[in-house]
């Protein structure tokens, strides 16, 4: 199952499937999770996750799907010492329609300054 997720300003930016996946909005697959960190597919960290609440390695919200409380994490957050295995290519999905969630108010942390698209990078 695909859980739409959206930036703070609610534009539909990615995927997350079987809480295991993140894919971008064409559903091309670009990051993991493991562990509740974030990896891109070249094994760089790039943050936290906490159920469909991507967070910078500040803790700052980047990215959030319905369904759960939108807030960051104020605790510090460290690079994992060693990445994760790279996990098998993910089966195909079939696309939701993302539905327009309303704005949600800004988290105990904040928002985060990087775009969806530059959190990926790492």
């Amino acid at each position: 199952m695909l859980q739409p997720l959206f930036d703070r300003y609610c534009n539909h930016v990615a995927y997350l499937g079987n809480n295991r996946y993140l894919f971008d909005t064409d559903l091309n697959w670009i990051a993991f999770v493991d562990n509740r960190q974030a990896w891109s597919k070249e094994l760089k960290w790039i943050g936290p996750i906490n159920g469909v609440i991507c967070m910078d390695k500040d803790g700052k919200v980047v990215a959030w799907g319905m369904g759960q409380k939108v807030m960051g994490d104020p605790s510090v957050h460290r690079k994992p010492k060693f990445p994760p295995r790279l996990p098998e290519e993910p089966t195909s999905f079939l696309r939701p329609m993302p539905q327009n969630p309303p704005i949600p108010a800004t988290p105990l942390v904040g928002w985060s300054n990087l775009s969806f698209a530059d959190w990926v990078k790492g």
